[in-house]
């Protein structure tokens, strides 16, 4: 398991979310409720597999916030893909007290094989549309300024030039969600 954004330890001792890449490089994504995730979650997978392959993708999630599995849209590199439920039991609220963390768990573990360039988390699921300007054919837009999606409440660059700054990782959202670097 190679975690590319979350806030739990593990999915099966925390509130939170995962969004993540199991064996065989196929995307998945956990909310889940309590120490058992599957009695209080919803878990989701991506049919397409192999995304470590070299390339350079981007990853989008969006979830309706229904809490069912149908609210889950994943994207790759700009297009929706199919997806497969694993879980579809969540009942109650994913809202936890860890702290977000990019690359891996918030207390370590589980790192991504590989670079996570940008981070950014919306108050709404993105339609298609946005998700596709979002992608913007691999080239990383100004999320602060498209035409059709709205600005995100996270946004983290996480590359050699926009990294760190006085405070720690800049926020360029909306939110000012101080970060701090570690490996």
């Amino acid at each position: 398991t190679q975690i590319l954004i979350g806030n739990t330890q593990n999915a099966s001792t925390a509130r939170g979310l995962q969004l993540f890449l199991r064996a065989g490089a196929q995307l998945a994504l956990i909310l889940a409720n309590n120490n058992n995730a599957f009695a209080n979650s919803l878990a989701v997978n991506s049919t397409a597999t192999g995304l470590n392959d070299g390339s350079v993708h981007h990853f989008l999630a969006t979830y309706a916030g229904t809490s069912l599995a149908s609210g889950v849209v994943f994207y790759l590199d700009g297009v929706a893909v199919s997806t497969t439920t694993a879980s579809n039991s969540l009942t109650a609220t994913i809202l936890g007290t860890n702290a977000l963390a990019v690359g891996g768990f918030p207390t370590g573990g589980s790192s991504a094989n590989g670079l996570v360039k940008h981070a950014a988390i919306w108050t709404v699921a993105l339609n298609a549309t946005q998700a596709s300007e979002v992608y913007a054919a691999g080239v990383p837009p100004n999320l602060n300024a498209l035409a059709t999606a709205p600005v995100p409440v996270l946004w983290v660059k996480l590359d050699s030039l926009d990294t760190i700054g006085a405070s720690g990782i800049i926020d360029y959202g909306t939110g000012n969600h101080p970060g701090t670097a570690q490996n």
